[in-house]
């Protein structure tokens, strides 16, 4: 296991983001509006862009209250290709330090491929989980500041979402 902790800073105040992430998780973690409980899974897409071009790989992400108000647990496993890509688990949390609210993912990872993944990760992949996790989080913010601003137009109740019925995104490039 190793350890990992990506952040970005939101717009929205701390209350308002608890608020978009209890009431809109699906589609803050996976851009998909459709209607849910506060906990489950939500496909989405880890990408790892270089000068080559840019990879994806679709994963599930189990997201689930804590006791703690502002912190989530989440789990993300690779759909297809499980043993040949990382998986984490962690927390999602909303921090307010200093008038800046930020999110913030933190936990561990698994590399893949036993010895030889441990050494990949020492070499290259740690840096690919790294910025990996960080643009999921970067997505998550964008989408958490785009709701709480509707949040806040519509006067601080959001607004329940019809289940997607449109066909799934897929990308050119994909691992695995």
């Amino acid at each position: 296991m190793r350890a990992i902790e990506v952040t970005c800073d939101i717009r929205a105040s701390a209350e308002n983001a608890c608020a978009v992430l209890s009431g809109a998780m699906p589609m803050i973690v996976s851009g998909t509006r459709h209607a849910h409980d506060g906990t489950g899974t939500y496909p989405s897409t880890l990408h790892v862009d270089s000068r080559h071009g840019s990879l994806h790989h679709e994963v599930l992400v189990t997201v689930a209250p804590t006791e703690d108000a502002g912190r989530w647990t989440i789990s993300i496993q690779p759909v297809g290709s499980e043993r040949a890509l990382p998986s984490f688990d962690g927390t999602l949390a909303v921090d307010d330090v200093d008038n800046r609210t930020r999110l913030v993912l933190a936990g561990n990872y698994e590399p893949p491929l036993g010895r030889v993944g441990a050494f990949g990760d020492g070499v290259l992949g740690h840096r690919l989980a790294r910025q990996s996790l960080q643009r999921l989080v970067t997505e998550c913010g964008e989408r958490l500041d785009g709701e709480a601003d509707r949040l806040v137009r519509a006067g601080g109740k959001p607004a329940p979402y019809p289940p997607d019925l449109r066909p799934a995104h897929t990308a050119e490039n994909w691992l695995g």
